[in-house]
């Protein structure tokens, strides 16, 4: 990650720690000693718009922004291979040509995660198996999305904000929908969109009504709560900043 927002507040502690082609920044109030932790994707993006109030008032979170050596915002390759699961074998990667990029790691990207990342980050806070949020946005909102279908991970909230469930012909999302139980673990989920997200090509990618009857189907299931949040006048880029912040307050 670049060192843009390196020292953007006294108010809170930063520490960058190198995990080869993947860092993670760690972000806490200092006023106040780690509890609980949110896990954020796409951490390079992440830290160039992290506000420090929107932390500062929520004393007791630890964030954890995930991103990739000297990227600047986005690394494109790496947010592929890493954030989808498998498509099925007869897709072809669409209109986007998906399928350009390396793709299909989601469950390797998750294993690195529980097996090394999550332990590193809540040994250097000092934290034993504390409460565990997870927030990705588009891309990053299919992987948390994806992780409703895996155990094991300990992270009980998670927020998919304008997950791309177009991926894959919307196999996950069907897959969410005609499969019983899910994988069980996670208590809550939260789902976000913009009210206005089109693709380059002018093509609505979802809408919130689909993003809403998704929500209703997933609700109760093995008692998961469903919080559904769409953002007025906001475009895919808008919800970036407007779910991390709601991810934040709400975690």
């Amino acid at each position: 990650m670049q060192d843009g927002q390196e020292n953007f507040s006294a108010e809170l502690s930063q520490e960058r720690i190198g995990l080869g082609e993947r860092e993670m920044v760690l972000v806490h109030p200092v006023t106040s000693a780690p509890e609980r932790v949110l896990y954020a994707l796409d951490g390079n993006a992440a830290l160039s718009m992290l506000k420090p109030d929107w932390l500062a008032a929520r004393p007791g979170l630890a964030l954890v922004l995930i991103g990739y050596a000297g990227a600047s915002r986005f690394h494109l390759e790496h947010r592929s291979r890493d954030y989808t699961p498998p498509p099925p074998l007869d897709w072809d990667g669409g209109v986007r040509r998906a399928l350009e990029r390396p793709y299909g790691g989601a469950a390797d990207f998750l294993a690195f995660l529980t097996q090394d990342l999550m332990p590193q980050a809540e040994a250097r806070f000092g934290l034993v198996t504390p409460s565990r949020a997870l927030w990705g946005h588009s891309y990053g909102g299919l992987f948390a999305l994806w992780m409703l279908t895996r155990s094991g991970h300990g992270v009980s909230l998670l927020h998919a904000a304008s997950p791309s469930l177009w991926w894959g012909d919307y196999a996950l999302e069907h897959h969410l929908v005609d499969n019983e139980p899910l994988a069980g673990g996670v208590r809550a989920l939260d789902l976000s969109m913009g009210d206005s997200e089109v693709s380059r090509n002018g093509e609505v990618q979802t809408t919130p009504e689909r993003l809403e009857r998704l929500a209703t189907r997933l609700e109760g299931r093995q008692g998961l709560r469903v919080h559904t949040q769409i953002f007025p006048g906001a475009n895919h880029g808008d919800t970036f900043a407007l779910s991390l912040a709601e991810a934040i307050a709400r975690s």
